[in-house]
Parts: structure tokens; sequence; C-alpha cells
């Protein structure tokens, strides 16, 4: 698997939606729980799309590398019971997009990374079985890699990282702190917590 992990607040993440939709080649379908086979992918940003958002931050990236539709899986449990969701492995394929994670505790804003990624096989319905990702596919990832790229900055915390802009001016004004490998930090380099402390005091 391949993956891309990166930093933002809101206005980032916004950025970065409108960025992938406005290249014209790519289309969103939201990680949600769908009454039907039929979910609605997304073409343009439009304000239902990033309603969705704010109820899980992950959506699929479908593009010419997508031979089939979505593949909806339906799910037999839970309160969700006779409901669908998007199958990673089958239909498409897909790249994912997890956006981050920010949120305010306690007067400051807690950074969360999300990342981008592409599985290194998927199910092929002719063949019935793992195939590995398609040049066409890896070639795309990396286009698209690219373009989110260029809705950040590079900077130095506690190890380089990939951060949008509006996240680097809340941890530059000691208005947010960052979390990467299970440590939180300021935008200074300060260790600020671990998660294991927080388990540790639970």
């Amino acid at each position: 698997m391949a993956e891309f992990y990166f930093w933002g607040a809101e206005e980032d993440s916004l950025k970065i939606i409108n960025s992938i939709l406005a290249i014209g080649d790519y289309t969103l379908l939201p990680d949600l729980h769908y009454r039907d086979r039929n979910p609605r992918i997304y073409e343009r940003a439009e304000p239902s799309l990033f309603d969705s958002l704010t109820r899980k931050k992950r959506v699929y990236v479908f593009g010419p590398y997508s031979k089939e539709p979505a593949f909806m899986e339906e799910l037999k449990r839970g309160r969700d019971d006779g409901n669908y969701y998007v199958s990673e492995t089958k239909g498409g394929p897909v790249l994912s997009l997890s956006l981050p994670g920010y949120k305010m505790i306690e007067g400051v804003v807690e950074l969360v990374p999300g990342n981008f990624s592409r599985r290194s096989d998927y199910w092929d319905p002719t063949l019935t079985k793992m195939i590995k990702a398609s040049d066409e596919l890896k070639q795309h990832y990396e286009r698209i890699r690219s373009e989110i790229k260029s809705r950040l900055v590079r900077k130095k915390v506690s190890e380089n990282i990939w951060i949008g802009a509006q996240a680097w001016e809340l941890l530059s004004q000691n208005k947010a702190i960052l979390l990467t490998n299970g440590k939180w930090w300021d935008g200074k380099g300060n260790f600020v917590r671990s998660n294991l402390d927080l388990s540790l005091g639970s």
C-alpha cells in the first residue's frame, strides 16, 4: 500500500477537495452507509458533499483508472443492518482520501493527520482473484498526491511534514498541537504529551 500523510484544518481540507474536483478527471464518493446500492457520486464541490465530510472524513476517488462502478457491500448486523457501504477492494478500483482531523479541546485545536492511499492489489471479477494495482492507477495516485501537496506547505515540527496553511498558522500562534507517531507537538517542535499518557490516566 502507498500512503501519504498530511495535516490540515477546515479551510485546508476544503481547498484539497475543491482542487481535486477542479481537475475534471475525478469524482468523489463519501464513505458512508447508504440505504441502497446507488449512492450519489460527486463531480463537483457541493454543500451536501461537505456535509457528509462532517460525519465521516473519508471519500473514495474514482477516475480514468476505475473500470467498474462502486461495489456496494450489504451490512447484515447492527443498527445499520440492510444498509450498504463501499468496498475498497472490489469495483472501481478506487483511491482513498481521509481528510485530516481537527477539534477544539480546552481552547487548543488538536490536529490529527489525514492520508491519501492506494492499495497494492484489487479484486478482479473476471479473473476471480486479487491482481496488482495497474500502472495507470499508480500514475493517477501520483498526480493527485502532487495536487494535494500543492495545497500544503513543507514544515519541520518533530519531523518534516506536509501541512495546510491554516493549520500551520494555528500552530505558529500556539493555538494548536499536532499528533504524529502517537505523540503531540507544538509548532516549535516541543513535545507536549503522548497518547500513552492519556491511556495511563484514564
